[in-house]
């Protein structure tokens, strides 16, 4: 048991579906993008450290610590330049 939930938090988290036995099933129901990592991850991480008051370059710096984590996907490279360019476009107006 314990195991199982440490594997479903690394694919959930880390998006690293190598250790998803039954990927099939889970094809079959329709629920394997939930395993994908997108922009929500990012935002996520950035909601809650913005939260916690902590600066932007803190913010950047743990979002690049996690795109080293996931392997650099296209999602998450996409969702974190979309964040710079955003918080570059509200300082500079």
């Amino acid at each position: 048991m314990r195991s199982a939930c440490k594997t479903y938090l690394k694919i959930f988290i880390l998006g690293d579906k190598t250790s998803l036995d039954n990927k099939d099933i889970f094809k079959n129901l329709g629920i394997i993008h939930l395993f994908s990592l997108s922009g929500l991850h990012i935002s996520f991480i950035c909601f809650i450290l913005k939260k916690l008051k902590f600066k932007n370059i803190f913010i950047y710096i743990v979002i690049l610590f996690f795109l080293f984590l996931t392997g650099f996907n296209a999602s998450t490279i996409r969702a974190s330049l979309s964040l710079l360019f955003l918080n570059i476009n509200n300082k500079y107006k």
